[in-house]
């Protein structure tokens, strides 16, 4: 699979669920079909410019937030940074969570 199909549709995805809008949602504001979301998403296909800007104004956001980084360091880093965020939304214990936030805030504070 395109690697940057695959992370546009990584943040397309992201942007989605943190405005809380279904795939649904976002195809009637685009004006697409919701399987083209879902092929979007999949990094399947990746939308057309024209598409790329009534998916940004869909989300209320410039289209150059949904587009990947091109400098691969940052492009592995938003993909590591939204795969820690998929494992955490499938985590159901809140103990578990707080280990792994505790974990990351101690990180940050030793970076600083």
């Amino acid at each position: 699979m395109d690697t940057f199909k695959s992370l546009l549709g990584t943040r397309l995805k992201q942007l989605r669920k943190t405005r809380k809008m279904n795939q649904a949602q976002l195809a009637e504001s685009a004006g697409v079909e919701v399987n083209t979301i879902s092929r979007y998403e999949t990094g399947g296909i990746a939308p057309s410019i024209e598409q790329l800007l009534k998916l940004a104004k869909a989300l209320n956001v410039s289209p150059m937030e949904i587009l990947p980084p091109q400098d691969p360091a940052l492009q592995q880093l938003m993909s590591l940074r939204i795969s820690l965020a998929e494992k955490a939304q499938q985590i159901n214990s809140p103990d578990i969570l707080k280990e792994l936030i505790s974990i990351a805030e101690n990180h940050l504070l030793q970076s600083k």
